[in-house]
């Protein structure tokens, strides 16, 4: 994977060099809740930000969404868990994702998105490291996608049984190779939320460390290894690990991992959650929230140019493979502008009083 991009043109100091925060993990978390507590910042209508790529929910979206709340019935057994899922939307989110797939593939990416909110929503929200950390999480996955499984289910909380569902499906349906790419980049997310799950009760990240971090923990990574699932594209490994295709992916990664931060941070302050960019840059970058915001939308802004840029890069090919990566790339943006388009629609984030006729009001 390529590393970040160097993003000094925005902001060329950074105060935390030359100071230190004092005090407990839990004293520095406080501080940050004192500090943006009550405050406001505005952002732009980030869907506009993305001219020439594509924006669109799924047509088969409503067909989802009809059946969606049963089947999280059926999956989620704690309740609490189970309305933070339906809070969510989970249809909307994955039809604008993937807004070119069939309804039969669009059924198991949303069955697939739920287990993924639920996952993570648990681990968020609910689990101590200790807990989180004695799941089985990656021997359940391999076993429901093993098309020849055997033996005994290995052991996870109720969060994990979705894929007792969608595993069977995601099983079949595409090429061994891709399927093998998707599970080696849901594990390195599994592995990734472990260590976040640890670190945020021993100390609070850099801004580097952060965003290392939030590009694998957010977990979009497995969704774009998704697009041959869902496309029928086969796109080779030694074309993926082309220079100009990491580049993209990471920076998609990038512009979803961010937009994210910016629309949740509201429900993060209010559930007393740290993992978010603002904070950081409020503390480490002395920085105002809305000087934070305003960052954070820059670096969305410029990887929106870096992918456009890394377009004019990619391998010279012939035929269906020309086509089928030019489509590759398409689908990646999809998921960029998707996840942007869901933000700016998902009851989850703000209130419908947020959203003014040029710009969007965050009220922490």
């Amino acid at each position: 994977m390529d590393s970040p991009s160097d993003v000094s043109s925005v902001h060329s100091t950074d105060p935390s060099e030359y100071s230190s925060i004092n005090g407990t993990l839990k004293e520095q978390q406080q501080r940050i809740l004192d500090l943006l507590r009550g405050q406001t910042f505005t952002i732009p209508y980030l869907s506009k930000a993305f001219p020439g790529w594509y924006v669109g929910i799924n047509p088969h979206y409503e067909k989802i969404h009809g059946e969606e709340s049963a089947f999280l019935d059926e999956w989620i057994e704690r309740k609490d868990l189970r309305e933070m899922a339906k809070k969510v939307n989970l249809s909307l989110c994955i039809a604008c994702f993937f807004p070119r797939t069939t309804e039969e593939r669009l059924q198991v990416l949303f069955e697939k998105m739920a287990w993924f909110f639920a996952f993570d929503d648990d681990a968020d929200t609910f689990l101590r490291a200790d807990e989180f950390a004695d799941q089985q999480v990656v021997p359940f996955l391999k076993y429901w996608i093993d098309p020849n499984r055997s033996g005994p289910e290995p052991v996870v909380l109720p969060c994990c049984y979705i894929y007792r569902s969608c595993g069977p499906k995601l099983a079949v349906g595409w090429s061994e190779a891709s399927k093998a790419q998707f599970m080696d980049t849901t594990i390195e997310y599994v592995n990734c939320l472990f260590e976040v799950s640890k670190q945020r009760e021993t100390y609070l990240p850099s801004i580097e460390e952060y965003i290392d971090g939030r590009i694998i923990n957010i977990g979009v990574y497995p969704t774009l290894d998704l697009i041959p699932f869902a496309s029928g594209l086969e796109i080779p490994q030694e074309i993926l690990r082309h220079e100009a295709i990491q580049t993209i992916r990471y920076h998609v990664v990038r512009i979803i991992s961010l937009t994210n931060d910016l629309f949740s941070i509201r429900k993060e302050i209010k559930d007393d959650q740290f993992d978010n960019i603002l904070p950081l840059l409020v503390m480490r970058r002395g920085m105002t929230v809305q000087e934070a915001a305003d960052y954070t939308v820059e670096l969305i802004k410029e990887s929106y140019h870096i992918v456009n840029q890394a377009e004019k890069r990619l391998p010279l090919l012939e035929g269906k493979a020309k086509d089928d990566l030019k489509e590759y790339i398409e689908q990646c943006k999809d998921q960029a502008t998707g996840s942007v388009w869901f933000h700016e629609l998902s009851p989850r984030y703000l209130g419908r009083g947020a959203y003014g006729e040029k710009e969007i009001l965050v009220q922490l």
